[in-house]
Order: C-alpha cells, then structure tokens, then sequence
C-alpha cells in the first residue's frame, strides 16, 4: 500500500527518485525499497517523503466492511457521473425530493448537506464521494444516488470491497 502510494505520488509530480532523495536526505536506494515493499517506513520518513512530494499525510481510520462496500459503490458511480452526468445528477436530485416528499418535515442534516454538494461541479462530487475522510464516509451511507448502478456493477462492487 506505501509502496504504491508513494510511487504513485512521485510519477505525479514527477519526481526521480535521486530527486526525492536530494529533497529529503533519505538514501535513494531506501526510497526504491519501500517503492518496492521490500522495506517499511517509520512516520517520520513517511511525512518527509509526503511534504517533499507536496503531500500531507493524514491518518484516517481503517474502514468497515459498510464503507468498503459504499466507496466500491460510489467509485462506479463516480465513473457514471464523470460519463453522463446530467443523468446522474437528475437521479440523484430526484431522490432527494423524494425524500422531502416522502417525510415533508424532513430536517436532517445529510439532505441539506446533500442538496449543497449536488449544486458543485460534477467532477468535485465525483472527487468528494470517494474521499475517505469522516464527512464523504457518513455522506456515502445516505446517498441519493441509489440506482445508477446496475445489479451487475453492484454485485461486482460487493466482491471487490469483500476482497480488499
């Protein structure tokens, strides 16, 4: 997982890895190990890479099999809004005013919130509903964009989230 982040990183701003090691002061043959896998990496070394890429590193808490399951799902959906998203935006705008039909008192925080995030660029919602941080994870459990997806596309989301 390190491995892949940070090489991923680094081909992003792309950056050598005699760059990076310049930048940080850690050894180019260390940087190339844990690109690799083949060597950890404390915290430390972890933030000095990250800041040197332009990077922060936050800690966020390991996912349930729900929000594996929900960002599987919202990852496809992702996919359908960046493709055609007037069509999932309409669903998904639909939805919400059934929900205010449905319980015309309805004050909930997540339909406000919902109703905000639908009114952005498509591209910043497709960017926000598979961030894995608290307010995307709690937004995913009360989705309007329930039926974008296929029964095909969310059988195959449930067996990729079981394999993660």
């Amino acid at each position: 997982m390190l491995a892949d982040q940070l090489r991923g990183a680094r081909h992003h701003v792309r950056r050598t890895q005699a760059e990076l090691a310049r930048a940080t002061g850690i050894a180019q043959g260390d940087i190339s190990k844990i690109e690799r896998g083949r060597a950890g990496a404390t915290m430390s070394t972890v933030d000095r890479l990250a800041m040197a890429l332009g990077y922060e590193v936050a800690l966020v808490p390991a996912l349930t099999r729900e929000d594996r399951i929900a960002l599987a799902f919202h990852r496809r959906i992702g996919g359908h809004l960046l493709d055609d998203p007037e069509r999932v935006l309409r669903l998904a705008r639909e939805r919400i005013r059934r929900w205010r039909n449905e319980q015309p008192t309805h004050t909930q925080s997540w339909v406000v919130a919902w109703d905000g995030i639908l009114e952005l660029p498509h591209r910043v919602i497709a960017d926000l509903i598979v961030d894995l941080g608290g307010f995307a994870r709690e937004l995913r459990q009360t989705s309007p964009f329930i039926g974008v997806l296929s029964e095909a596309e969310r059988r195959s989301a449930i067996q990729e989230a079981r394999s993660s």
